[in-house]
């Protein structure tokens, strides 16, 4: 049975990843299931997210946020923030395996890519960076009633390292529906796609995720 296609869209909160993935899947003749993270994250018990808690509260071993007025400034991922997020991974590569094709909107930094590599073996993986000037998605942000502030600036900072794609999508400058066609277009006429395997071959040792990571405003990870 031939694996199914894997398209993982990365980018910041409020950069447009959610509606190009549904844009495609309006244009595309063969069912491309959605996923992404939003979708595992609100599986996890809301007693386990937390805003600037104290370090032995049980959500640290979620979702931990800490905040400095009122503008989000690090996330911490504990033992089952990572658990699920490695749980993730597993789920979108048996998919794949099973043959069925997928588009994930996802927020992918550096740990979790190399984690994505040890975990997808398929060839078809499609690696998409859906990028949108800071000040843009800022605006963007302030409209919106389900982000802190300051999301998309933390985010802003590491999310794109280290930068190798296959194809890059630009949502300042194009509607969610063009950048769509742009990918469907990439995906059928069967371009060139290497960022998989030069990723591969950059981070080339055994990687394991530890049971507690940290993101801030400058990319800062701590075991």
């Amino acid at each position: 049975m031939k694996t199914g296609r894997i398209i993982l869209l990365n980018g910041t909160s409020s950069s447009g990843k959610t509606s190009i993935a549904k844009e495609f899947q309006k244009l595309v003749k063969t069912p491309f299931l959605y996923t992404g993270l939003d979708q595992f994250m609100a599986m996890i018990p809301e007693n386990f997210i937390g805003i600037n808690l104290k370090q032995d509260d049980i959500a640290c071993r979620g979702i931990h946020l800490q905040t400095e007025k009122g503008c989000l400034t690090r996330i911490i991922y504990g033992s089952l923030g990572l658990e699920v997020i490695k749980a993730m991974h597993h789920s979108i590569a048996h998919l794949a395996a099973a043959g069925l094709d997928l588009i994930v909107d996802d927020l992918i930094p550096e740990a979790f890519l190399k984690n994505y590599l040890q975990t997808i073996n398929h060839e078809r993986v499609y690696l998409v960076g859906v990028r949108c000037p800071l000040a843009e998605v800022e605006k963007r942000e302030q409209l919106r009633k389900d982000r802190i502030k300051g999301t998309a600036r933390l985010e802003h900072e590491w999310v794109h390292q280290p930068g190798i794609y296959d194809l890059e999508l630009h949502t300042q400058q194009q509607s969610a529906q063009e950048c769509a066609s742009q990918l469907l277009n990439f995906i059928f006429q069967e371009k060139p796609f290497t960022a998989f395997d030069q990723l591969r071959q950059k981070y080339n040792q055994p990687y394991l995720l530890p049971d507690h990571l940290e993101f801030g405003v400058s990319p800062h990870f701590k075991n």
